[in-house]
């Protein structure tokens, strides 16, 4: 191999280096992303299919839990559980 051809491909990796560190330093200077606490603010509801578990306990029918809104939405889609107020 001669010197040119080693020295262009030391070249193109050297340009690969530097770009993949700027690309790094980009990602590290990016600020990291906050979920809205709205999602997890607790909710009451009240069961109507009890086909869920909560912590690894199937929920009775007809109880009344508190759990977050994001779980709530998911479960109210499906007809397993309704709102019944909002804390």
């Amino acid at each position: 191999m001669s010197f040119k051809t080693r020295f262009r491909n030391w070249e193109q990796g050297q340009t690969l280096v530097e770009c993949e560190r700027n690309r790094s330093a980009f990602l590290r200077s990016a600020p990291l992303p906050q979920n809205d606490p709205a999602l997890t603010r607790p909710v009451k509801v009240k069961v109507l299919k009890p086909t869920f578990c909560i912590k690894g306990k199937l929920v009775e029918a007809d109880s009344v839990i508190t759990m977050p809104h994001c779980d709530v939405v998911s479960l109210q889609a499906a007809g397993k559980v309704e709102i019944v107020k909002e804390l």
